[in-house]
């Protein structure tokens, strides 16, 4: 459940577009892509309830959340498009990243993640599972 913290924290501010588009708009609904590139091998197990735990979240501000999984080796022409950055202007590209990664932006510690503005997320994955470790969360981390 920790895991859903950053994710949620660092969507939140990608998301200020996508809801003042909302706001403006007379649909009661907007979909938001999300590229996810899971480099840090996290569980499919723990990223489904990452995903279903901010989909709940963002369907209370009517977004919907569509997830493209942008790690698998699949050739499938339509998800080589979707991760390509190139399917929506509002699609959000997010990263799991390892802790070999994590040490190359040399931020403090108690980061678990960034985002770049309007569109990447990065998510420290090794610090939040180290994180969760004592909590009793980390089954749903790990």
């Amino acid at each position: 459940m920790l895991f859903t913290v950053p994710c949620i924290l660092v969507l939140n501010l990608v998301c200020t577009e996508a809801l003042l588009l909302q706001a403006s708009t007379s649909e009661p609904k907007i979909t938001l892509p999300i590229n996810v590139f899971n480099l840090a091998n996290v569980p499919e197990q723990t990223v489904l309830l990452a995903q279903r735990t901010a989909a709940w979240i963002f369907r209370q501000a009517s977004i919907e959340l569509h997830w493209v999984d942008c790690s698998s080796s699949d050739s499938d022409d339509t998800r080589l498009h979707n991760c390509d950055g190139s399917a929506t202007s509002f699609t959000v590209t997010m990263k799991l990243l390892p802790k070999e990664i994590t040490r190359r932006f040399e931020l403090p510690p108690s980061k678990f993640a960034f985002a770049l503005r309007p569109k990447q997320v990065f998510i420290f994955f090794d610090r939040v599972q180290e994180a969760t470790e004592d909590t009793g969360f980390s089954g749903l981390v790990c």
